[in-house]
C-alpha cells in the first residue's frame, strides 16, 4: 500500500509540496475532499504515473517522492521499476478510453474460466436448437398442407355451388369462406336430407314466371259424433200408441203395406185391393193403430235420414302438379290418410242410415246404433288440418316466391358449405393445426431459451461481448434506464466498443451521462485484473455532473464493489476488496456519504486538499471543523462566518476559499427562500438584495469562482477588496432571517 506522499514539485498546482509533519499516513480507505481546482485531479495524475510507470509529457519536469508501507521510496526516476498495481479513474482515464463523438473505442476484454466447458455446452445446444428448427419446420409444413388442401377444396366447392345453383354473380373461395364463417365448424344443422335438398334446388332454380298459384284449402265439416248421439237416442225409442193390432205389430212388412194403402181409403167404402166393402169397425181399428205418435216418430227418423245424407263428406283429390315440387312427396301420404278417414266417416253414416230404414219399417222394434270408433271424426279433422298445413306452406312460397327462393338458395349454400366441412374434415384439420401450433410454440420457446443460453455462453468466450454486457448493466444501474448502451462493432476485423442510444450511434451526451458511462467503464475494466485484492484504486470525482439521485447510486455501487465483510473476523468486520482505495470529491454531500463507507475507523483516513496560493496547493488532514458537519450548507456557512469574524481579511488561503463558498451558499440559501423552478441564483439574489446590490455581489462571485479565475486574485486588487463587502452583505441578509441565522450560528460556533 501507499503510505504517504513526501514531496511533489513542478506537478501542476503542486508547485512545491512537502508533506506536513502532522499529516496521518494513508490507510485502506482514504477520502480526500477539496473544491474544484484545488488539486484533487493532480494527485490522481500522480497515482496514474505509478500505474503507467511513466510521466506524461505535460509533467516531464515533475519531481515526487512516494513511500509505501514496506518502506520503499518511489520517485520519478524509479517509476519504471515500480511493482505496484494501480487503477485510476479521473478525467484523463475518460478522455483516453472513451469517445463521445460516435467513434469506436477499445473494448474491455473479459474472459471466463469456463470457456472450454461453454464451447461444449454451445455445441450441445446447437444440436437441440436444430432439432427444434426441424420440428418447427415439420409442423409448419403439415399446417401448410392442411391449409392448402382446404384452400383447393374451397375453390372446387365454390365452383360446384356456382354451377349447381346457377349463380350469375361472382362466387368463389372468398364467398364460400364467408358462408363457412357464418355456420362455424362442425355445424350439422345446415346439412339437408336428399328430399330437402331436391325441393330447395327446384325452388332455387324455378324462374319467377313459373311460380305456382295458391291452392284452395280443404273445407270439411264433420258431424258424425253429433249424429251418432242423436241416432242412438231416437232409434232406441218405441212410439206410444193407444191401440195396436197385434198382427200388424208382429208383421212389419204387412204393417208397412197397410199403412201405405190406408191413406188411399180415407173416403172409400170398398177396398181398393179386394173390392170388398170396408167395415166401419175395421177402419176405426186401423186408425187407432196408425196414430199421430207413430207418424211423428217416423218423421223424426226420416229427418235423421236426411241429416245423415247431408253430413256425408266429399273430398276432391289434390293434384301433385298443383303443389310446388318440394311438397309433392309429403302430399301423397297426407292425401291417402284424408281419403281413408273420409271413407271410414261416410261408412259409419251409411250404417246409421240403414238402421233408420229398419226403424221406419219396424217402428216398434228398437234399433241399436254401433258406437263405432270415436277417432273417426278426429282422424278426418286431423287429416284435413294436415293437408291444409301443407297447402299453407305451399301457398307461403307462392305468395312470397322471391324471398322463399332466396332463402332456399341460402340454405343450399350453407348445406354445401357444411358438406364441405364434412368431406374435407375441416374440424379435424383445425384440431390438428391447433395441436401442431402448440408444438411450434414449444419448439420456438425452447429454441429461444437455448439461444439465450448460447448467447450467454458465447459472451463468456467472446471477451468483448462479455465486457459489453457487464458495462451495460452498470450503465443501466447508474442512469436508471437502458437508453444508452455499448455495442460491439468490427473495425478492421477487430472488436471495438461504440456508444448507441436506442440503437443509433450516440452523440451530444450530457455531462451526467458521460460521467456515468465513464465510471461504469472503469468499474468493469477492473475485472480485467484477476487479483483485485492486489490493486490500489484511486477514484477522482465520479459524480461531477450528476444529481443527488445518482450520487446515492454511485455511493451504493462503490460500497458494493469495493467493500465487503471479512470472513473469520469478529462481528463481521468490513474491509476493502482492493488493496487500498482513494476517493476524492468536491461534492460535500457525496463526501458525507463516503465517510459512511463501512470500514473500520482505524483503517479510514480523511484529507483536505486546498489551494494556498494561485500556484500552490497542499494536502492535509481534514480539519475537525469540516468533519463535524454532515451538511454542506453548514460547512459553507462556517467558511463565510469565519472570514466575517476574522480580524485579518488578507489571508490568501481564506480568500481563495471564499468565492466558491459564498456562491454555493447563495445558491442554496436563495433557492430555499425562493424555490422557483428554472430560476438562476442571479435572479433570486436580485429579489432578496435588490437588483443593484445583487449585481455587485454576483459579479465578484462569478469572477473568482470560475475555471482559471483563481489567478485573478493576484492581479485584481479592487475586486479582492470587494470580497469583504460581499461577505458582509450576505451575512447581513441572513441575519434578517433571525431564527435561521441563530440556528446556523449555533451550529458553527
Amino acid at each position: 500500500m501507499i503510505k504517504n506522499i513526501q514531496r511533489i514539485k513542478n506537478f501542476g498546482i503542486f508547485d512545491d509540496y512537502i508533506r506536513p509533519p502532522t499529516i496521518a499516513d494513508f490507510a485502506e480507505k482514504n477520502v480526500i475532499y477539496g473544491w474544484n481546482y484545488s488539486g484533487k485531479t493532480t494527485i490522481s495524475r500522480l497515482f496514474n504515473a505509478l500505474q503507467t510507470k511513466s510521466l506524461s509529457d505535460d509533467f516531464h519536469t515533475a519531481k515526487f517522492s512516494v513511500i509505501d508501507h514496506g518502506g520503499m521510496t518511489i520517485t520519478e526516476a524509479s517509476l519504471g521499476t515500480c511493482d505496484k498495481s494501480l487503477a485510476v479513474f479521473n478525467s484523463d482515464f475518460v478522455s483516453k478510453n472513451l469517445s463521445w463523438d460516435g467513434e469506436a473505442f477499445l473494448p474491455i476484454l473479459l474472459l471466463g474460466d469456463d470457456s472450454i466447458e461453454a464451447e461444449k455446452r454451445i455445441a450441445a445446444y446447437e444440436v437441440l436448437i436444430q432439432r427444434c428448427r426441424n420440428g418447427f419446420a415439420t409442423k409448419r409444413n403439415a399446417i401448410a398442407a392442411v391449409d392448402n388442401a382446404v384452400a383447393e377444396g374451397k375453390t372446387l366447392v365454390a365452383k360446384q355451388i356456382k354451377t349447381t345453383l346457377n349463380i350469375v354473380e361472382a362466387f368463389n373461395a372468398i364467398h364460400l369462406t364467408q358462408v363457412l364463417t357464418f355456420i362455424g365448424l362442425d355445424d350439422k344443422d345446415h346439412l339437408m336430407s336428399a328430399e330437402q335438398l331436391s325441393a330447395d334446388l327446384v325452388l332455387a332454380l324455378t324462374p319467377e314466371k313459373d311460380k305456382l298459384s295458391a291452392i284452395q284449402k280443404v273445407s270439411l265439416t264433420a258431424q258424425l259424433n253429433d249424429l251418432r248421439e242423436s241416432a242412438t237416442k231416437l232409434l232406441a225409442k218405441t212410439p206410444s200408441l193407444s191401440s195396436t193390432i197385434e198382427y200388424l205389430t208382429t208383421h212389419p212388412n204387412v204393417s208397412e203395406w197397410v199403412e201405405l194403402g190406408f191413406h188411399l181409403h180415407d173416403n172409400a167404402t170398398n177396398c181398393e185391393f179386394c173390392g170388398n166393402k170396408l167395415g166401419e169397425d175395421r177402419m176405426l181399428a186401423l186408425r187407432a193403430h196408425f196414430s199421430k205418435d207413430l207418424l211423428s216418430h217416423k218423421k223424426e227418423v226420416q229427418a235423421l235420414e236426411q241429416r245423415i245424407d247431408a253430413a256425408k263428406l266429399e273430398y276432391s283429390q289434390k293434384r301433385d302438379s298443383e303443389f310446388n315440387p318440394q311438397f309433392r312427396e309429403r302430399l301423397k301420404p297426407i292425401a291417402m290418410n284424408l281419403m281413408s278417414a273420409v271413407s271410414a266417416y261416410n261408412g259409419e253414416l251409411d250404417s246409421m242410415k240403414l238402421l233408420c230404414a229398419a226403424k221406419l219399417k219396424s217402428p216398434f222394434d228398437p234399433q241399436t246404433v254401433n258406437p263405432g270408433s270415436v277417432k273417426t271424426q278426429a282422424e278426418v279433422e286431423g287429416a284435413a288440418n294436415a293437408i291444409n298445413q301443407l297447402i299453407a306452406e305451399n301457398n307461403d312460397i307462392s305468395e312470397n316466391f322471391t324471398a322463399e327462393r332466396k332463402n332456399a338458395n341460402q340454405r343450399l349454400r350453407r348445406n354445401h358449405a357444411a358438406q364441405f366441412l364434412v368431406d374435407y374434415k375441416v374440424a379435424e384439420g383445425e384440431l390438428k393445426k391447433s395441436r401442431w401450433k402448440t408444438h411450434q410454440a414449444r419448439y420456438e420457446k425452447v429454441a429461444k431459451q437455448m439461444q439465450a443460453e448460447v448467447r450467454a455462453l458465447q459472451a463468456t468466450i467472446n471477451r468483448a461481448q462479455k465486457g459489453r454486457e457487464k458495462i451495460n448493466e452498470r450503465i443501466a444501474g447508474l442512469l436508471g434506464s437502458e437508453s444508452i448502451q455499448i455495442s460491439v462493432v468490427k473495425v478492421a476485423d477487430e472488436d471495438r466498443f461504440q456508444l448507441t442510444r436506442q440503437g443509433i450511434v450516440a452523440k451530444n451526451m450530457s455531462e451526467g451521462e458521460k460521467t456515468a458511462i465513464a465510471f461504469a467503464f472503469f468499474l468493469i475494466k477492473l475485472q480485467e485484473v484477476k487479483e483485485l485484492h492486489d490493486v490500489i484504486v484511486y477514484i477522482d470525482d465520479p459524480i461531477s455532473s450528476l444529481d443527488s439521485n445518482h450520487i446515492f447510486q454511485v455511493f451504493s455501487i462503490i460500497k458494493t464493489a469495493f467493500f465487503r465483510r471479512e470472513a473469520g473476523k469478529p462481528d463481521g468486520e468490513w474491509t476493502t476488496t482492493c488493496k487500498q482505495i482513494f476517493l476524492s470529491t468536491h461534492n460535500f454531500e457525496f463526501f458525507s456519504l463516503l465517510r459512511e463507507l463501512p470500514c473500520k475507523k482505524s483503517k479510514s483516513r480523511y484529507y483536505l486538499v486546498k489551494r494556498v496560493s494561485p500556484t500552490r496547493s497542499t494536502l492535509m488532514d481534514l480539519p475537525d471543523s469540516i468533519l463535524r458537519y454532515s451538511s454542506e450548507y453548514h460547512y459553507l456557512f462556517s467558511v463565510i462566518y469565519s472570514f466575517h469574524k476574522s480580524p485579518v481579511k488578507t489571508d490568501i488561503e481564506l480568500l481563495l476559499s471564499l468565492p466558491n463558498a459564498v456562491r454555493r451558499f447563495l445558491e442554496l440559501y436563495t433557492y430555499s427562500k425562493i424555490p422557483r423552478a428554472n430560476s438562476t441564483v442571479d435572479e433570486r439574489a436580485a429579489v432578496l438584495f435588490g437588483a443593484e446590490k445583487a449585481l455587485r455581489i454576483t459579479k465578484v462571485l462569478h469572477h473568482f469562482s470560475h475555471l482559471g479565475s483563481i489567478e485573478r486574485l493576484a492581479v485584481n486588487t479592487d475586486l479582492i477588496s470587494d470580497i469583504d463587502n460581499v461577505v458582509n452583505e450576505v451575512v447581513e441578509l441572513v441575519k434578517m432571517d433571525t431564527q435561521h441565522f441563530n440556528a446556523l450560528e449555533q451550529a458553527v460556533i
